[in-house]
């Protein structure tokens, strides 16, 4: 189960780099693009608060913060780096770690930190697709960021 994790979250890196190579040789990037890459990092931020048992109050925490394109790239380089090892270090059976935390309601919860780190995975995923909807539909073709291509390209599939 580790390598496969891993596996997603190194896809998740590779794509976002992708993603930004690519916005970096556009005449112009459309602002909800802007905004999405803003939110998948916001996103990012907010579970790594929550799965290091960090308080998060709801009311003053941004999940769409006015982030440059820069400042995006910079934390796809630091949690592009941050979750692998993070992974590394859960203990065995990774199945069984869970981290609590309270929901925005004050309700108490618990979630296996796989499934926490899995749905960031498919949060990013769902984003990109926006972004490669916007971009198409301002006339530009997005890059492939496809898990499938990915795999092909490291010599996976």
């Amino acid at each position: 189960m580790r390598d496969y994790l891993l596996k997603l979250l190194v896809h998740d890196y590779w794509a976002n780099r992708r993603l930004f190579e690519s916005l970096d040789a556009l005449p112009w990037v459309p602002p909800r693009t802007r905004q999405l890459c803003g939110h998948i990092f916001a996103a990012h931020q907010f579970m790594d608060k929550r799965l290091h048992s960090q308080p998060v109050d709801f009311a003053a925490f941004d999940f769409f913060p006015d982030y440059s394109l820069d400042r995006c790239k910079a934390l796809s380089e630091e949690y592009g780096a941050r979750w692998p090892k993070f992974v590394k270090l859960l203990p065995e059976p990774l199945s069984e770690v869970s981290v609590s935390f309270y929901a925005p309601d004050g309700t108490p919860r618990k979630t296996a930190v796989v499934d926490a780190l899995t749905h960031l995975y498919t949060h990013s995923i769902h984003h990109r697709g926006q972004i490669a909807v916007d971009l198409r539909a301002s006339g530009m073709e997005p890059v492939a960021m496809d898990y499938i291509v990915f795999c092909r390209e490291h010599g996976q599939t």
